[in-house]
């Protein structure tokens, strides 16, 4: 019985320091931690209009390279999935 309260002490001060560890050096290595910068929404004018900013931006025509088999919104049409290659 005092092998199992060792061991479950071992275990809790592990999660407790580990938990501590990460959350004072998040990230954990060299990459830098993403800050985020919100800025608050434009006001609108006096007579109800949207202001300027914040009408639909003009569509580009440049695409996301995306790996194969990764789609960004809904298909044209569904599509059967593609038959897996190689031989087994």
């Amino acid at each position: 019985m005092k092998a199992l309260g060792i061991a479950c002490g071992i275990v809790f001060w592990t999660l407790v320091l580990g938990t501590a560890f990460f959350y004072f050096f998040p990230g954990g290595g060299a990459e830098p931690v993403a800050i985020l910068q919100i800025e608050p929404a434009p006001e609108p004018s006096a007579d109800g209009a949207p202001p300027a900013e914040a009408q639909a931006p003009a569509p580009t025509d440049a695409a996301p390279a995306l790996p194969p088999g990764f789609a960004v919104g809904p298909p044209d049409s569904p599509q059967a999935p593609a038959e897996p290659q190689g031989g087994a």
